[in-house]
């Protein structure tokens, strides 16, 4: 019989259990139950989310373009389209869906709780 003694880390807001320090480091970083990257935008009555169409890169063995749909929030109180943290990891992979875009918001003077997505 082996036995062997592995070091393993948990995310200090989830469940979640991972052997790799640097990738624990990651995850917490981007993890939806971490207090920093809650933003109320989701919950406010000025933001929707919609469905757009962008042309991206694609390698396929060439290099093509195409046409692909990604959701994206709309703030209508100040006219942008805003990205939430999960979003933040696509950036490098997808620049032109994100250049128009900025991170949504810890606090907002525009907040306003629409009650049917809470």
């Amino acid at each position: 019989m082996k036995q062997k003694n592995v070091t393993q880390y948990s995310c200090d807001f989830c469940s979640k259990k991972l052997f790799r320090k640097p990738v624990m480091i990651r995850h917490e970083s981007e993890c939806g139950n971490n207090p920093d990257n809650f933003s109320k935008c989701i919950q406010c009555e000025f933001c929707n989310k919609e469905q757009r169409n962008f042309t991206i890169d694609s390698f396929d063995g060439n290099f093509t373009e195409r046409e692909t749909i990604f959701n994206v929030y709309y703030c209508s109180k100040i006219k942008r389209m805003i990205y939430s943290t999960k979003a933040k990891k696509l950036i490098d992979k997808y620049p032109n869906v994100f250049e128009e875009q900025i991170p949504m918001l810890k606090k907002c003077k525009h907040y306003k709780p629409n009650y049917d997505k809470l």
